[in-house]
């Protein structure tokens, strides 16, 4: 895995045979579905259903436990997952099934926001309450906790997600690992975290829990990952990721969710719902390579 930086769509020279894209349709969202469109051969939209357990590709709805035959004929394509305009989930979903179809040439493109919306002087609003994560889980992603875990946890702006998220796994403070973005995509965006969560982290007791790995940098963040996830194999236990931080720093566990098909790497998400408008613009536009390697 490693990640190639750009300033503007037109600059990325790649193609590929298939693109899986999403549903959102905020400024950047639209510009790299335009260009993926563009710039592979079969271009393909994902939404994930979670009352009906099942994903819609290209508006045809499919159970999440057929996915491995379905994407079976892709196994030997060039694939890029735009994960700007896809969910957590859906990235996940899509990115697990592929590799166990076998797929192995899979890209993930990510294009940063230029300036996320606020709601008042301080606080953010980028998503409204999901199902929540109790009772959350996503068929494959999502598997039955154990009582010796450790908790890997990507921090984003909203803390009363990790305050959720504490409480639904009841988890000692030595069990978890909160990993901070730092450096963040701009200049003193970092405060914007750290004050988000601050409150929930001391009442917590995890002042001493921190890891720090860029925000925009998945491979950073995966080196971190890859520490926690070899000390749960030592230790016979299980590793549970909350993704709600950043966006690469999800794409740095997709390799981790999807190699681990037995319940040793499990995934807990609240699906929350996301606000249409919560960021303008477009800034840096990372691609991804190779997600797969390194693993």
């Amino acid at each position: 895995m490693y990640s190639v930086d750009f300033s503007s769509v037109e600059h990325i020279k790649d193609d590929w045979d298939v693109s899986f894209i999403g549903i959102h349709s905020d400024d950047r969202d639209v510009c790299v579905k335009e260009f993926l469109e563009n710039a592979s051969n079969d271009c393909l939209s994902a939404e994930y259903i979670p009352s009906e357990m099942s994903i819609l590709i290209n508006g045809v709805s499919v159970e999440l436990h057929l996915l491995e035959d379905k994407f079976n004929k892709y196994s030997d394509k060039s694939i890029v997952i735009d994960a700007t305009s896809m969910s957590v989930g859906e990235l996940y979903l899509i990115g697990k099934h592929l590799y166990l179809a076998g797929a192995r040439s899979v890209d993930v493109m990510y294009a940063e926001p230029e300036e996320y919306t606020k709601d008042g002087i301080d606080s953010f609003a980028l998503s409204d309450s999901g199902i929540g994560f109790s009772g959350s889980g996503i068929p494959t992603l999502t598997f039955p906790q154990d009582d010796d875990k450790q908790i890997l946890v990507f921090l984003g702006y909203e803390g009363d997600r990790l305050s959720d998220a504490l409480e639904v796994l009841q988890a000692k403070p030595d069990q978890v690992t909160l990993i901070f973005g730092v450096p963040s995509y701009k200049l003193n965006w970092e405060k914007n975290s750290y004050n988000g969560n601050l409150r929930v982290i001391i009442e917590n007791q995890l002042l001493e829990r921190f890891q720090f790995a860029g925000a925009n940098n998945s491979k950073a963040t995966m080196n971190k990952l890859q520490e926690v996830y070899y000390e749960c194999v030592r230790n016979d236990q299980q590793l549970v990721i909350v993704p709600i931080g950043t966006k690469p720093q999800a794409i740095s566990a997709l390799p981790f969710v999807a190699k681990n098909n037995d319940g040793s790497v499990s995934v807990l998400w609240d699906q929350p719902i996301r606000k249409v408008g919560r960021t303008k613009g477009i800034s840096t536009i990372s691609l991804t390579k190779d997600v797969f390697t390194d693993v």
